[in-house]
């Protein structure tokens, strides 16, 4: 390699380094970065040039367009690129193509590929594709890379993890439930198909709200509604006993929903709307969740029929603008507004929406000459009078839309739906007030809406479930009066007598001498003759129950610290778990009663049952898997599902990689890149 002169260096470099860019002018190569270090290296390589670089301090003669020093970043990246190039001419190879870096595990492939059929519904011969299987063969040899164990995923391996998941989670579920006293739930999918349902159980554990979907309910066609004999095969799989059950609560306007109802019929379908079936399971009836009173009061008011006869107009009117041969769509369009949709009472917050998009559109339309209808149901005559009417109807009722809303979201017990409801009231009382003495609509609309209000707030303070979880929530305790402060006392008492019987660690003793007692009892009959002839005697004697007795005068003397509506009751609860081991347990009963549900938040409408038969996995199992797929994660990380007892057996030749020196191979190669 020859050396050249400092003063052949800048005549060299010399018109090769113009406006930031480095070009070799004997091969017409670029420089990396457009650098004139690079292009040094390059002659160095290359054409064997080995240039020595003057030092700029001590030459005078040297240009302000010298090279300027060299940072380490720089050069050890062409250090690196050099050494790629050098083991590229050692091995006579072409150059290597640069390979992405995926951090891979076992786990997260199997979680995925299970995800695929369990939450994305692919069958899972899914697995016997060939496509399928050129993206998932380099994972699997990623992974034996790591770990030096063969690693496949077929149909078979998929169906097995699946199965053993499953038969996981019932044998969890079980352990859970069956020493509980349980809130159930029936629910539906409003994209489901006609007469099915969806039974889940709810309960609170460790200050958490937890949720166990147990199946589906299918009806016959000429079956009305469900009732206990579809309902108890589901709780005997669970070995649930129908005295565990404590509440049932169902919402049956999800069934109509899509449901299209004329002026003509519309006060009949509220009275549907408020009448519900009557089920029982074992002693327990079928109820509404509470937050349905929300919706309730919006159809409370139309009970006015000056109120209900200008509503009706404004519904006529909706469907008016709803006609597309009508061509307002463009003027609403235009305005970037929203063309109101006309309301159903089976759909929650869709009256309030209607008439709130007639407001909003005011401006546009108040001044727009509207034809006759020919229809007489279907007449409205836009004024300044039914203007009136539905700006009041919006002021009014956006206190009572936005709590609707939150119960329609959100899924709150008894505690946070009172808190919102009382926000509702207190509100709305403020509104009615400052129009007390206006003899406008707005007055007429709040002193309905308040008298429904009243009306139903005074029904569930009478119900002696709702009192009881209010009487352990210290946000309320002190607001209920003497009565209803006696009627939760009397609710808790049997509750607790009801909860021991499936929790004894309950009703053992807390203090040391009572537990050193026991065991001198238990030592004076270990005599079996003994021992029977005192059960003889002691037959018909009524023993003391000195647990439920405590907490009996516990429960009637209970004071608990008052907390700011913002508390979180169910954490509140938690941390009197060591402390009040018995009130905590009656908490968490009272508080998993749900008094709302988010509306559409139960989907199995999209369970395949098309590819049930091509797979050994039953239907019963796919669906149970599927329905609580929000609790695969956590039965994943517990489970260990991956054994590769026969993997060698099952992996094909070309999934395997030839030998150790291959992988030393691809290892170089990456640390080349």
């Amino acid at each position: 390699m020859g050396r050249t002169s400092n003063s052949e260096i800048w005549n060299y470099f010399e018109n090769i380094v113009k406006d930031g860019i480095a070009e070799c002018k004997i091969c017409s190569t670029r420089m990396r970065n457009n650098r004139v270090f690079n292009l040094r290296q390059h002659l160095r390589k290359v054409h064997k040039m080995d240039i020595e670089v003057q030092d700029v301090s001590n030459n005078s003669q040297v240009s302000a367009s010298s090279p300027k020093p060299y940072d380490e970043e720089q050069i050890n990246a062409v250090l690196k690129l050099a050494k790629r190039k050098m083991q590229e001419e050692r091995l006579g190879e072409k150059r290597y193509k640069r390979r992405a870096y995926i951090e891979v595990n076992k786990k997260l492939v199997v979680r995925s590929v299970i995800g695929l059929v369990v939450e994305d519904g692919i069958g899972p011969n899914i697995m016997d594709s060939s496509n399928m299987l050129n993206l998932v063969k380099p994972l699997c040899n990623a992974i034996y890379g790591q770990e030096l164990k063969t690693f496949t995923m077929d149909t078979s391996r998929v169906e097995r993890n699946i199965d053993m998941l499953a038969s996981n989670m019932r044998t969890d579920f079980s352990k859970d439930l069956h020493w509980r006293l349980l809130s159930l739930k029936i629910d539906t999918d409003i994209d489901a198909p006609p007469k099915t349902f969806c039974l889940s159980t709810q309960f609170i554990d460790e200050g958490q709200v937890e949720t166990r979907i147990l199946g589906i309910i299918k009806l016959n066609e000429d079956e009305v509604n469900f009732s206990q004999k579809h309902i108890q095969p589901i709780l005997n799989k669970f070995d649930i006993d129908n005295s565990q059950i404590v509440s049932i609560t169902w919402d049956h306007t999800k069934e109509n929903f899509s449901r299209s109802v004329r002026n003509s019929e519309y006060l009949k379908e509220i009275e549907l709307l408020q009448n519900y079936p009557d089920i029982n399971i074992g002693s327990i009836q079928v109820q509404p969740y509470i937050g349905t009173i929300a919706h309730i009061c919006f159809m409370d008011i139309f009970k006015n029929p000056q109120i209900f006869q200008l509503f009706l107009e404004c519904r006529n009117f909706a469907k008016y603008l709803n006609d597309e041969s009508n061509g307002y769509y463009k003027i609403f369009e235009d305005q970037n507004l929203r063309v109101p949709q006309i309301d159903s009472p089976w759909r929650w917050g869709s009256t309030y929406n209607m008439m709130n998009d007639l407001y909003m559109a005011r401006n546009v339309l108040q001044n727009v000459k509207f034809e006759q209808v020919s229809s007489p149901e279907d007449q409205f005559k836009v004024n300044d009078n039914l203007w009136a009417f539905i700006e009041a109807y919006c002021d009014i009722l956006k206190y009572l839309q936005k709590s609707l809303l939150r119960y329609y979201k959100e899924e709150q017990h008894i505690g946070d739906f009172y808190a919102q409801w009382l926000k509702c009231k207190l509100l709305n009382q403020k509104l009615m007030k400052n129009h007390s003495n206006t003899e406008s609509f707005i007055g007429l609309i709040a002193q309905e809406l308040m008298n429904s209000i009243e009306a139903r707030t005074k029904t569930l303070l009478e119900n002696d479930r709702f009192t009881g979880c209010l009487y352990l929530d210290p946000r309320f305790q002190h607001t209920l009066n003497l009565p209803q402060k006696t009627m939760a006392v009397e609710y808790l008492k049997k509750l607790w007598s009801h909860a021991k019987l499936y929790n004894p660690q309950m009703t053992k003793p807390k203090s040391e001498d009572n537990e050193s007692t026991q065991l001198q009892d238990q030592q004076q009959f270990d005599d079996d003759e003994d021992e029977f002839l005192n059960e003889f005697l002691c037959k018909g004697i009524k023993v003391k129950d000195v647990t439920t007795a405590d907490v009996h005068k516990h429960l009637e003397r209970l004071k608990l610290p008052f907390q700011m509506v913002d508390t979180n009751i169910l954490f509140f609860w938690r941390e009197w778990k060591f402390s009040e081991p018995e009130l905590h347990y009656l908490s968490s009963i009272c508080f998993s009663i749900p008094a709302t549900q988010i509306y559409n938040k139960i989907n199995y409408c999209h369970i395949p049952f098309n590819w049930a038969g091509s797979t050994n996995l039953s239907a019963d199992t796919l669906n149970f898997i599927r329905l609580n797929s929000h609790l695969l994660d956590s039965a994943f990380a517990r489970v260990d599902t991956f054994s590769e007892d026969d993997a060698c057996s099952n992996m094909s030749d070309d999934m395997q990689l030839e030998n150790d020196d291959e992988t030393h191979n691809l290892a170089e190669e990456y640390l080349a890149d």
